[in-house]
């Protein structure tokens, strides 16, 4: 029950501080934005999932949120060197 309220506090309070920016913020991609942060910010303090899985909710998030394409921030978490490196490990 305790993990369940974690895990569920991140959206919840995301959603709760977007509300609250949309109201006095004049652009909605910060409200989106900063409720994305306070999501990652509280898995990651509480540590309710794996900090693999907070690190990868941009990826998610930020284009259904409208922030980002994910052409744009899939480089962010991928590039040759790593996909080298990668390939290296799995062979």
């Amino acid at each position: 029950m305790l993990r369940f309220l974690k895990i569920a506090a991140g959206p919840v309070f995301a959603a709760g501080f977007y509300l609250l920016l949309k109201s006095l913020q004049p652009d909605e991609h910060v409200a989106r934005m900063a409720g994305i942060a306070i999501w990652m910010a509280l898995w990651w303090i509480l540590e309710s999932v794996p900090m693999a899985v907070t690190s990868l909710l941009p990826v998610f998030l930020f284009p259904l949120a409208g922030i980002m394409s994910t052409d744009k921030i899939a480089p962010f978490y991928m590039n040759d060197v790593l996909m080298l490196f990668m390939g290296g490990f799995l062979i």
